[in-house]
């Protein structure tokens, strides 16, 4: 890192614009963000499917709120993800589309 400027604080992270960066370029904290929001999302969903709501609407509302959230500014951040951080993502985003349509998705599916 260069030398720290007067009166100015260096910072080892930052959320620009909803993304969060480090200065090693590492999208850890981001992708733990992104999916703490999603599952708080996914646990709203299943109350309103308890409530009645149909899986037309349920899938819908996912898109908007949860696919929307996972996809967002993917091209700035995309190419820093690690294997790792990549199967995170894939397995929130394959038991979401489980539970989503339920029988009908082969939930069989790895990654790799």
């Amino acid at each position: 890192m260069p030398p720290p400027l007067d009166d100015t604080e260096q910072l080892d992270c930052c959320k620009l614009l909803g993304v969060i960066f480090q200065s090693n370029f590492k999208m850890d904290p981001h992708i733990q963000f992104v999916l703490s929001q999603c599952a708080q999302k996914m646990y709203v969903l299943k109350l309103l499917r308890h409530r009645g709501l149909p899986d037309a609407q349920l899938s819908v509302i996912a898109n908007a709120v949860i696919v929307s959230r996972l996809l967002y500014a993917l091209p700035a951040w995309g190419g820093f993800l690690s294997v790792e951080l990549v199967n995170k993502i894939n397995v929130f985003s394959t038991s979401a589309t489980c539970w989503l349509h339920s029988v009908s998705y082969d939930c069989s599916r790895t990654y790799e």
